[in-house]
């Protein structure tokens, strides 16, 4: 007879956090694989979802896990028999033996069944004097003890391959056993709805415009976008019970919030389900967001610059049909306060000499252009909002942008 790998799988469900952590047991045990003569284990995932891990329906503290499969190969011979254990007898008592059973993939309970069994082969049946022998089991869960004399001549295995086989096995077992080592419970990253992530990002953006990395990444104790939609939406700091009042998501935003998700489900869910090739590296990113219905903290700054991008592309859409007039708003002299009835359409968050600003656009129903640079704490602008707008015309700017109303001291209602 010939060895021949057979292939075996292996359920798992884990946080998905920790899959990193698989794919690296898994890329070392590929090497263990290759000197069995056996394939490299390799993971596919059937599932990802999110669970609540607080018991509470009132207040959810959500978790991802994905459930997954592992396909590898271990030693086998002819017939479908794979290796479960060594059993080496190590000292007698009364002439009775102590074994050392080698099988740490062995139920414990099967295991002590072997302790003190004699040392025999089933395949030849010859009485001998012997220290060492194997337990292999075929499909139908039958069991035989071999000698290692016969694994060698008859059936071609050499009995330190055998071993080197159990030990691979147990190793894909042990994947995902013990809460602690694979990080269950508190130790697992929060999730959040998309809805969630969508309204905090536009909160945060009505108040400071998106910060992208580079601008975080530029200017001191500036903090990105995404930074600031966990601090919101983990509310762990009891100091910053203020600034949670002040950041939290309006009705407005959360209805706008929703729009914005349907929208971006609409326009890259199917490609990315059916022919992702079609897409970007940014839009795949953010397709597997869309396709989970879910978001960590890894993902807060890429969605936060989709939703900023989608809603300037809706407030775009419902500004006056007449847009956009190449010319100042009727009557405006520097100097002059103006009151007008307009549409934000771009919010956006900038660092200058001077510190941190906020640019805002407007356009009025007629379809003249506003623009502010709001640098106070006190008022909140939301991309496709349509608002009263009271201001002071600080300039009258004509450059590649045509022809720009620019104001100061600006209040919206």
């Amino acid at each position: 007879m010939s060895n021949a790998p057979a292939l075996l799988f292996r359920s798992v469900t884990l946080p998905s956090f920790r899959m990193e952590a698989v794919e690296s047991v898994l890329g070392k045990l590929a090497k263990k694989a290759a000197k069995l003569g056996c394939k490299a284990p390799t993971i596919k995932v059937v599932k990802e979802y999110r669970i609540n891990v607080s018991g509470s329906l009132d207040k959810p503290d959500w978790v991802a896990m994905s459930d997954f499969e592992i396909s590898y190969e271990v030693m086998a011979v002819a017939g479908g028999w794979k290796f479960l254990a060594s059993i080496e007898t190590v000292d007698q008592v009364d002439g009775v033996n102590r074994n050392r059973v080698n099988g740490p993939g062995l139920d414990a309970e099967v295991a002590k069944g072997y302790i003190l069994v004699e040392q025999k082969c089933d395949h030849c049946g010859h009485n001998r004097n012997r220290k060492q022998t194997y337990i292999v089991q075929n499909e139908a869960g039958e069991t035989r003890q071999i000698g290692s004399t016969c694994l060698r001549e008859y059936m071609g295995v050499d009995p330190a391959a055998a071993i080197a086989g159990v030990s691979f096995d147990a190793a894909i077992q042990s994947i995902g056993e013990g809460d602690d080592q694979w990080g269950y419970g508190s130790s697992a990253p929060r999730v959040w709805s998309l809805d969630a992530v969508a309204a905090a990002a536009l909160s945060l953006i009505s108040h400071n415009g998106f910060v992208s990395a580079a601008q975080a990444a530029e200017f001191s104790g500036k903090a990105r976008t995404g930074n600031d939609m966990l601090t919101l939406l983990a509310r762990g700091n009891p100091n910053l019970s203020d600034w949670y009042a002040k950041m939290e998501p309006t009705e407005a935003n959360k209805a706008a919030a929703a729009a914005i998700v349907e929208r971006l489900k609409a326009r890259i869910l199917s490609d990315y389900r059916n022919d992702p090739t079609k897409l970007d590296g940014f839009s795949f990113k953010l397709g597997l967001i869309l396709n989970r219905e879910f978001a960590d903290y890894k993902d807060f700054q890429l969605f936060a610059s989709s939703v900023n991008r989608e809603a300037g592309e809706m407030a775009r859409a419902s500004a006056p049909k007449s847009l956009v007039k190449n010319d100042w708003l009727p009557g405006a002299a520097v100097g002059c306060k103006v009151e007008v009835k307009a549409t934000i359409s771009m919010v956006k968050g900038l660092e200058t000499a001077w510190g941190s600003s906020t640019l805002v656009k407007f356009v009025t129903e007629d379809g003249y252009s506003l623009t502010t640079f709001y640098s106070g704490d006190s008022q909140s602008f939301n991309a496709g909002a349509v608002v009263k707008v009271k201001g002071t015309v600080k300039r009258l700017e004509d450059g590649k942008f045509g022809k720009q109303t620019l104001l100061t001291r600006v209040k919206v209602a």
